[in-house]
């Protein structure tokens, strides 16, 4: 894990069905993520993609939105942890939300 990363513990016994990320820019600068920023879920050391970044231009002094529907779910298991990325991105604040189902 880098300074980068943020883990947290995934909940068992429902399905993810959306992220979304806020991203708030409060630099004079825009700021493009990498293409390794996301959300992710990390199961027995592999990254998997929930959300990726690659692309997304904040502003100066703004914020966006970045989010997506899942068909394809995740269903956590005890393994898995929640991780988001936000190397280079200094100046953002990330708010990530998940929408979880049952």
């Amino acid at each position: 894990m880098t300074q980068n990363e943020f883990y947290v513990p995934a909940y068992v016994g429902g399905a993810i069905r959306g992220i979304a990320v806020e991203l708030v820019n409060g630099t004079n600068s825009d700021i493009n993520a990498l293409p390794r920023n996301g959300v992710y879920y990390v199961y027995q050391g592999q990254k998997f993609p929930l959300l990726v970044l690659d692309g997304v231009t904040v502003p100066a002094n703004s914020q966006k939105i970045v989010s997506v529907e899942l068909h394809d779910e995740a269903i956590p298991s005890t393994d898995i942890k929640l991780m988001v990325d936000t190397a280079g991105l200094k100046g953002i604040t990330a708010t990530v939300s998940i929408l979880w189902g049952v």
